[in-house]
C-alpha cells in the first residue's frame, strides 16, 4: 500500500524580506507590481490582465480593483477563476498614481493594459510572463532571496488569515472556486502562532514556590490535627 506523503508547509516571506525586495526595484512600475502582488494576493496572470479602468477610486467606500474576465489576452494572461473585487489601501493607490504619472503618461500607448514594457521598440505594449521572469531573476540576484510571483500570494494569504481568521473571506479574496483549497493551504497554525501558544502555555504552567510550600505545610497540619482528634 502506498503511503500518502504529507503536504509540505507553504513558504512565505517576512515583512522585512518584502521591504528588501521592494527596495531592490528600480522603477515605479516594478515597485507597484511587487506591492500589488503582496497586498492583494493576485496571481501574476491576473495582474498582467489588469486594464487601467479596473482601478476604482472611492474615498468613501474604499478603493477597489475590479477583476474582469476578458478571456485570454494578447500577452497570454487571463483570469484563472471568476470575476471579483478586491479592496486596496490608499498607499497602494498612491503607487498606482505614481506609476501613471511617471510611466504611463510618457508612453505613446495604444492599449489599456496596466502593466506595459518600458523600453525598446515594444515600449508601451503589454508586459508578458517572460518580462516578469526577467524581473524576478534580477530581484533574486540583487537580494539573494529565492522569490517567484506566487510566493507573494502565499505570503498575503497567510498574513490575511492570521489577522482575520476568516477563511471564507480569504477564499473570496483569492478567487478559489472551492473553499477546501483555501483550507488545505492556509488553515494551519503558523510558526509564529505556535511560538505564541507555547509562551502562553509556559506562563500558565509556572507556579509560585512559596505558595506551593505553604499549601504543603497546611496539608500536613490538617493531617496531624485529624490524627490527634
Amino acid at each position: 500500500m502506498k503511503v500518502k506523503e504529507p503536504r509540505k508547509r507553504i513558504q512565505i516571506l517576512t515583512k522585512e524580506q518584502v521591504q528588501q525586495i521592494v527596495g531592490a526595484t528600480t522603477n515605479s512600475r516594478d515597485t507597484f507590481l511587487i506591492q500589488l502582488l503582496f497586498e492583494t494576493g493576485l496571481r501574476i496572470g491576473e495582474a498582467l490582465s489588469l486594464f487601467l479602468e479596473d482601478f476604482k477610486f472611492d474615498h468613501g467606500k474604499g478603493h477597489r480593483i475590479r477583476l474582469t474576465d476578458r478571456g485570454e489576452l494578447e500577452n497570454g494572461a487571463k483570469l484563472k477563476t471568476g470575476e471579483r473585487e478586491i479592496f486596496m489601501s490608499q498607499s497602494l493607490m498612491d503607487l498606482y498614481d505614481d506609476y501613471l504619472y511617471e510611466v504611463i503618461d510618457d508612453l505613446d500607448m495604444e492599449t489599456n493594459f496596466l502593466f506595459v514594457k518600458l523600453r525598446g521598440k515594444n515600449a508601451g505594449k503589454p508586459m508578458t510572463y517572460s518580462d516578469v521572469e526577467a524581473l524576478f531573476k534580477r530581484l533574486r540576484q540583487k537580494t539573494g532571496i529565492d522569490i517567484h510571483p506566487h510566493l507573494f500570494r502565499h505570503t498575503h494569504a497567510t498574513m490575511y488569515y492570521q489577522e482575520t481568521k476568516d477563511i471564507k473571506q480569504l477564499q473570496e479574496r483569492l478567487g478559489h472556486s472551492q473553499i477546501q483549497t483555501t483550507m488545505n493551504l492556509y488553515l494551519h497554525p503558523s510558526v509564529e502562532d505556535i511560538r505564541k501558544d507555547w509562551k502562553r502555555l509556559k506562563k500558565c504552567s509556572k507556579y509560585n514556590k512559596r505558595t506551593v510550600g505553604e499549601n504543603e505545610a497546611n496539608n500536613k497540619f490538617r493531617f496531624r490535627t485529624t490524627w490527634v482528634s
